[in-house]
């Protein structure tokens, strides 16, 4: 079986050509492996393969994997040889079977086949295509977003910037635009900062309308973070998109939870640290109708990414 280029022509390895009685062996540790795996016998393919879907995530840390392996039980019986493609050995009593793994046992579930019927080919094929989609909803709802970036979208959801009609707005002249960024980047900088991220630098935190934070925030979560039209005063306006408020926070806690320096701790520390220099940042963006924030707003927003976070890395 190749794992990852599911097009390709799916078969069990060598294992077609084993001996009957290696073939039993075989079978019979994958059984009991996915057992000490798992707490319970096979199922259905489709429900167990489920199973497997958290370890085969694009998003997924090494501390997860390590985390999986550290509750594995060990196998009773003497591990024969068995193929990568099959089985992930852990040490010596213990591993994952893989869904390669889980679909032998499928197969030889008879006893009168050892190879897939197209229909479980298919199963597996869909499997290993999801990842893939994940992956492409994760890209088209935030991809791998710098610390600034993140902090710009952590800004624009403290202040309420939902909506055309609550748009952050960039004034048309230099003077303007330079007053409301020195408004907006220190907020951005204190959750890049609190996340183990750089501040942005000096001629960035004077400029919003070619500022890279602002410019990549747009490219990478289209349908989520959007810009504005101009403006017969050639004011342009950025802002997250209706009904997208939710998929906004969760870019950011995915991308945050694979950011090694990150834990709730230190997430508890960055939020708060960026509610405090908004609360400086507040009364200029008030004074020129910019600000759409509330005290329920900001407690509200900081619950939800500190909860999608959890949600991500337990």
């Amino acid at each position: 079986m190749t794992t990852g280029d599911p097009s390709g022509v799916l078969t069990f390895g060598t294992f077609s050509r084993l001996g009957l009685e290696q073939q039993r062996r075989i079978a019979e540790y994958l059984r009991l492996a996915w057992q000490a795996q798992h707490g319970q016998d096979i199922r259905t393919l489709g429900v167990d393969l489920e199973l497997l879907a958290p370890l085969y995530a694009p998003a997924i840390q090494a501390k997860k994997l390590r985390a999986k392996a550290e509750t594995l039980r060990p196998v009773a019986i003497r591990r024969p040889p068995i193929e990568r493609a099959l089985y992930i050995p852990v040490d010596n009593r213990s591993g994952l079977v893989t869904p390669e793994g889980r679909l032998l046992l499928e197969v030889t579930r008879s006893g009168e086949r050892v190879e897939p019927t197209p229909d479980e080919l298919e199963v597996l094929v869909d499997f290993y295509a999801a990842p893939r989609r994940i992956w492409m909803e994760k890209t088209f709802s935030g991809g791998d977003l710098r610390p600034a970036t993140l902090g710009f979208v952590v800004f624009l959801l403290f202040n309420g910037s939902i909506g055309p009609e609550r748009a952050l707005l960039v004034p048309e002249t230099e003077q303007d635009e330079r007053r409301v960024a020195e408004a907006v980047i220190p907020v951005v900088n204190a959750f890049s900062l609190g996340i183990g991220g750089s501040p942005l630098e000096r001629r960035e935190a004077t400029r919003l309308r070619s500022n890279w934070a602002v410019t990549e925030a747009r490219r990478q979560m289209p349908g989520v973070v959007r810009r504005g039209a101009r403006t017969p005063a050639n004011i342009e306006s950025v802002f997250i998109a209706p009904g997208a408020e939710a998929a906004a926070v969760v870019a950011v806690a995915r991308n945050l939870a694979g950011r090694s320096q990150v834990d709730v701790a230190g997430l508890d520390r960055a939020l708060d640290d960026t509610i405090g220099a908004y609360a400086n940042a507040r009364p200029l963006l008030k004074a020129w109708g910019l600000s759409f924030e509330s005290e329920d707003r900001t407690r509200s927003v900081r619950q939800a990414l500190r909860a999608e976070y959890q949600a991500v890395v337990e």
